[in-house]
């Protein structure tokens, strides 16, 4: 029998527009899949997203700091970055899908994971306080 290898991709969303992401909070797991697999289908046709059907899956999204993990069968990957860099936009608003690395085991991105939402949310809180102060002087 022979053993199904997966890869785990450590992804952020990011908005460029500054307005968005305060309203792009919900984003649901299965939006992103079904742009994932149209982006595939699209770049790379009816063979290139049969690849991707086996082991496709996300694993892990935040809403609150649009980052995630996604599991892809092992000779997917390049396909499935590729499809990502070609997505514009999820639910009406302009994003930019960043794949942050690629991981054999959930639990080395998961780790990944854990540090980067400490980072956002850390940053956050500054940036939130910033504006507080600035609000009393306008």
């Amino acid at each position: 029998m022979v053993r199904l290898k997966t890869r785990y991709i450590l992804f952020q969303l990011r908005y460029p527009d500054f307005e968005d992401t305060k309203t792009a909070k919900n984003v649901q797991p299965k939006t992103l899949i079904s742009i994932l697999r149209a982006s595939m289908s699209k770049n790379f046709g009816d063979i290139g997203l049969s690849e991707t059907l086996n082991a496709f899956t996300i694993k892990y999204f935040s809403n609150s700091t649009s980052v995630g993990i996604l599991r892809v069968h092992c000779d997917a990957v390049e396909k499935v970055l590729g499809a990502m860099f070609f997505v514009s936009s999820v639910d009406g608003k302009n994003v930019i899908w960043d794949s942050i690395g690629v991981s054999g085991s959930i639990s080395k991105c998961e780790r990944r994971a854990i540090q980067i939402n400490r980072r956002i949310l850390r940053d956050g809180k500054n940036n939130e306080n910033v504006d507080d102060v600035l609000d009393i002087f306008i």
